[in-house]
């Protein structure tokens, strides 16, 4: 029989003898969605919920894994204490693990996620310097080039008075450099030698190394290209700076080189006799 007729002759009965009860409301036809999955589920709401969203995805659940396996809490937030800034720390150094061991199981997406995840966690930038060098190292060890640089580019740019910057300045350029990109290279290199400059007095002193080997860069960046005019004069500057051995001799060879290669053997050879001795 129709539920609706059973429904109705059971008011009629009870208005009939007088009662003051209420029949129950019918169930609605369109119950509420998480009605609907506690039905389906047949347990109750816990074991819909438990089910994990189609939203975040299978990725999602193999970083929270392996987050849990390397004793971190949940991707972008400390286990305990969010406020901690103890916690902030071991949760980048876990970060950090947890991109390296992906790394080395090839899961390059995994990482990157990781990395994103350092970047959001809300500590100074200069807390998160060391972790995100150590990152671009990885990335740079594994022949990713691209995200190696976006990592130093980005430190370049939250931390531009850091005593570090020349040496990222160094790495951008050598980075670009093997990615074909000449111009960028150069740029990065032009600007360690600019912030040597502006730094005077003792500081600048301290920094003349580094700029010495910007210098050498740019000659062999120029020489990469074919640029042997731009790379003999920059050789040409390096050769009257202080030098080790080794790197003179480099530099006389390729000053060499380049002075064949613009029709001069004659110059050539007389700078390959200095090379020679």
């Amino acid at each position: 029989m129709d539920p609706r007729v059973v429904e109705r002759i059971t008011v009629d009965k009870a208005e009939r003898s007088g009662g003051a009860s209420t029949p129950a409301p019918r169930a609605s036809v369109n119950p509420e969605p998480g009605a609907r999955d506690a039905a389906i589920g047949g347990g109750g709401g816990a074991k819909a919920s438990a089910a994990p969203s189609a939203a975040n995805g299978i990725k999602d659940e193999e970083a929270s894994r392996a987050m849990k396996e390397l004793g971190v809490g949940r991707m972008g937030a400390p286990a305990a204490d969010p406020e901690s800034e103890e916690s902030k720390l071991a949760e980048i150094k876990g970060l950090v693990k947890a991109t390296r061991k992906t790394m080395e199981e090839g899961k390059a997406e995994l990482a990157d996620r990781y990395l994103e995840s350092i970047v959001a966690v809300q500590m100074p930038d200069a807390a998160k310097k060391a972790a995100l060098r150590e990152v671009a190292e990885l990335y740079e060890s594994h022949g990713d080039r691209v995200k190696a640089a976006a990592i130093y580019e980005k430190l370049c740019t939250l931390m531009e008075n850091d005593t570090e910057m020349p040496l990222w300045l160094v790495k951008l350029g050598v980075l670009y450099r093997e990615s074909g990109a000449y111009q960028l290279a150069i740029s990065r290199f032009y600007g360690v030698i600019n912030m040597a400059i502006k730094v005077g007095g003792r500081d600048f002193e301290s920094q003349q190394g580094i700029a010495r080997k910007a210098q050498r860069e740019i000659a062999d960046t120029h020489f990469l290209k074919g640029d042997f005019e731009q790379a003999q004069k920059f050789y040409n500057m390096a050769l009257r700076s202080e030098l080790s051995k080794e790197d003179r001799a480099m530099v006389l060879f390729r000053a060499g080189h380049c002075t064949f290669m613009r029709d001069d053997p004659a110059g050539a050879v007389a700078i390959f006799e200095r090379f020679l001795k």
